[in-house]
């Protein structure tokens, strides 16, 4: 797990095999977010969701499954929201590409990206 220091994020944390990580991560320095707010957020590359869960429940038993970014975004509560960001690309997570739009892109998530989100999604 590489953290990125979001002032001047490194692009070489990123997955050298996903350019489109590179992208994702430029997408984000360009945000207003990230603009005004940089110095106090996080961002974590190649983030380890898997094996953070397992810290938190030892039963969990899905695979060790890893996130593309994780932000972490302070709170005026001092507590941090925690984002995952993960781009694949359009042709990983999904079946049927041509019927799929904005509208109905649930109804064809591929299984594999189904059983992710429930799982990810039952830790909140």
């Amino acid at each position: 797990m590489l953290s990125i220091n979001v002032s001047s994020p490194d692009a070489s944390a990123t997955d050298t095999a996903s350019p489109m990580e590179r992208q994702v991560l430029e997408w984000l320095k360009s945000t207003r977010l990230f603009q005004n707010h940089g110095n106090s957020l996080e961002l974590v590359a190649q983030f380890h969701i898997g094996e953070y869960l397992q810290q938190l429940d030892p039963r969990y038993t899905h695979p060790a499954w890893k996130t593309d970014f994780l932000l972490r975004v302070p709170t005026k509560s001092g507590r941090a929201v925690q984002i995952i960001i993960e781009y694949d690309g359009f042709e990983y997570h999904f079946n049927d590409h041509d019927k799929v739009h904005a509208g109905n892109f649930d109804q064809y998530m591929t299984e594999s990206d189904v059983a992710r989100q429930k799982a990810l999604e039952s830790y909140g």
